[in-house]
């Protein structure tokens, strides 16, 4: 369905994301923080998800405040990565903005957890747990693997910057495929017309901001 490519795309930028930034901001207490985070952000998402049907998911997420909102969340990280970039010592408090859950990542999350009900008879907070521990799961694994390459002032640096550029892509938010259609049931296939264009737009702003940034700094 029309929702497929954005919701993958959402997961695999921020497992992305989060994968560095833990890789790079190495500790136990972190990494606690952070599993504990999804756990709670994905019970929460699930027990919301039981209650709306598709059209009033949509409706929820087409409101100007609620994606006006994620915006300014996302914005608001944007900036508050940069300035720790800017730092020539690394901030510690920029490693702890990784426990919170970004908006285009608790969309995502929320949109596969409502498939994830229609596919399982379980109760709405467990489903949203476990779509939130299967994200978080692979994100641990892609954090482990990087650890060593990643623990250095530089790959932190590097790590902030992705960080920073990840959040521009709430500003694609008002151009996702989520305003219901009437009369149109649940196909089974992807609308790419609608999908591919948020796709490419997405890519292409975070990997604009991501190199024009490391392009600054080489100079």
């Amino acid at each position: 369905m029309d929702w497929i490519l954005p919701i993958s795309l959402g997961l695999v930028l921020f497992a992305a994301r989060d994968s560095l930034g833990l890789a790079a901001f190495q500790g136990r207490a972190l990494r606690l923080a952070y599993c504990a985070s999804l756990l709670v952000a994905g019970g929460s998402l699930g027990a919301v998800a039981e209650q709306l049907s598709l059209t009033d998911a949509r409706a929820l997420v087409g409101e100007p405040f609620v994606w006006g909102s994620a915006i300014a969340v996302h914005g608001i990280l944007w900036l508050l990565f940069e300035s720790a970039k800017r730092n020539r010592r690394l901030l510690p408090w920029s490693r702890w903005l990784l426990v919170l859950p970004p908006p285009l990542l608790m969309y995502a999350v929320g949109a596969a957890t409502w498939h994830a009900l229609r596919w399982a008879n379980l109760p709405g907070p467990l489903a949203g747990a476990c779509v939130m521990a299967g994200y978080g799961a692979v994100v641990l694994v892609v954090a482990f693997a990087l650890r060593r390459r990643a623990a250095s002032q530089p790959a932190a640096g590097t790590a902030l910057g992705f960080l920073a550029a990840s959040n521009i892509s709430g500003l694609l938010l008002p151009l996702l495929p989520h305003r219901a259609q009437p009369g149109r049931a649940l196909p089974g296939n992807v609308d790419w017309a609608q999908s591919l264009p948020v796709l490419g737009i997405v890519v292409s702003l975070v990997s604009a901001s991501f190199l024009w940034a490391r392009l600054r700094n080489s100079y």
